[in-house]
């Protein structure tokens, strides 16, 4: 669930917490963020005048007081830990990105929460394109299998603002999707089921009025969460919460509400200035793979035919003589090992490394016009096997080395090999 729980605790939090008890009651979300906490003060109260009356077991991630309002997160400590709040600093407010991990699986999950420049004039709207571009610098650089979201206040008003266009940008790799994709400009009754400020038509408590109009709040995804697999978004689990759709320029409690019951109404009403927005991740334990690699006394070419959940050289390789090389053109020291690469490495002693992580979803590795030092996935494969976009750019033998260089018909786990290319391109594994 995000939340804009406006400007808390202001001097009205003692009048709003039984209101928002009323909503977290209904609702009990595992992980919470809010927009428009002011305080650590804030964030205490919240977890334990609201959050633990209403349900009890939630606990608040490490918060960071910047400028203007701030975000938070609560979480089930039965279903999550935290493991760290990290900012992403605008000329604006922070944006937070903040790193949980499901308990049993051990999936990691990063939600971004952000509370964009309101107004709708140029300056505002440019304003918001730099937050956001902020942002993107983040998650452009983020693994592609990466399980994210940015959820929060966006203040946008259109699917034509270039805010919006910068956060689906497909571009780059970090981009976001909109699982409503509605076009043109939010704020009419087309719209109205979207809508998520304001739930009052009156002004109170420093809210903002008008009725049911702005599509402000928003949960995206990044593609690994839309795709199946270890995290994943449910089709059709996206709420709106308490809007029914029948409210357009009207209070959200204004009899009868189709979406919840009058008291649930009158409790969004008189809590906030947004309503809630919520969304459903599913998590599932992935098969654990073991992959066992033989490793010669001296010199080796190995590669990580898993995907581990710390993938650093030391950790994967603890009794590797360090540093690790890796081959682009030149060799290049590493500390922080990819999959379907192969990397040079020196060892004391004959011995055999177990690695542990789960199956890489990829089947391709890509090559440059030259020789290439790369690593199969965590299954054996005959070269005769292998096939290439463009077709037919494999120009020598996969070498393979024990101590000298050793012509190789089949690619093993953990092992590394050379080829040269005729050109860039890609090779594709067929497991089959």
């Amino acid at each position: 669930m995000s939340y804009n729980i406006l400007n808390y605790p202001g001097s009205t939090s003692a009048i709003r917490n039984p209101y928002f008890r009323t909503v977290i009651a209904n609702t009990v979300p595992d992980v919470l963020v809010v927009q428009e906490i002011l305080s650590q003060a804030g964030v205490d109260g919240f977890l334990n005048n609201v959050l633990n009356i209403a349900s009890s077991g939630y606990t608040a991630g490490t918060f960071i007081n910047g400028y203007d309002t701030d975000n938070a997160i609560y979480y089930k400590t039965a279903s999550f830990t935290f493991l760290a709040n990290n900012v992403i600093p605008t000329s604006l407010r922070d944006i937070n990105e903040f790193v949980l991990t499901e308990n049993s699986t051990g999936d990691t999950i990063r939600i971004y929460s952000l509370h964009l420049k309101a107004g709708s004039g140029s300056s505002d709207k440019q304003k918001r394109m730099a937050e956001v571009t902020n942002l993107r610098s983040v998650t452009d650089n983020l693994p592609p299998s990466t399980n994210f979201i940015v959820c929060g206040d966006f203040n946008i008003y259109s699917s034509n603002e270039t805010a919006y266009q910068k956060l689906k940008d497909q571009s780059t790799p970090g981009y976001l999707i909109d699982i409503f994709n509605l076009s043109g400009t939010w704020n009419n009754q087309v719209y109205a089921q979207y809508h998520t400020q304001s739930p009052r038509t009156r002004q109170f408590s420093g809210g903002a009025s008008g009725g049911m109009d702005d599509r402000f709040d928003m949960i995206l995804f990044s593609p690994a969460v839309m795709d199946s697999g270890s995290v994943y978004y449910v089709p059709g689990s996206f709420i709106n919460y308490g809007n029914d759709g029948n409210h357009y320029n009207d209070s959200i409690n204004k009899p009868p509400n189709n979406a919840v019951s009058q008291q649930i109404a009158d409790a969004l009403h008189y809590s906030s200035d947004h309503i809630p927005v919520i969304a459903t991740l599913t998590f599932e334990q992935d098969n654990i793979l073991q992959v066992a690699v033989n490793i010669s006394d001296g010199w080796n070419i190995l590669s990580v035919p898993v995907i581990a959940p710390d993938m650093t050289a030391s950790v994967l390789f603890p009794t590797a003589i360090p540093p690790f090389y890796s081959f682009n053109s030149t060799y290049n020291q590493v500390t922080i090992l990819e999959n379907g690469k192969g990397y040079w490495a020196k060892f004391n002693g004959d011995q055999i490394l177990t690695l542990t992580g789960t199956s890489i979803s990829g089947d391709t590795i890509v090559v440059n016009q030259g020789w290439n030092l790369i690593g199969p996935f965590d299954y054996s494969i005959t070269v005769e096997n292998l096939t290439t976009i463009p077709p037919n750019i494999i120009i020598s033998s996969f070498y393979g080395y024990e101590d000298i260089y050793i012509p190789s018909s089949i690619l093993t786990p953990g092992k590394g090999y050379w080829v040269k290319t005729n050109q860039n391109g890609i090779i594709y594994f067929n497991s089959n």
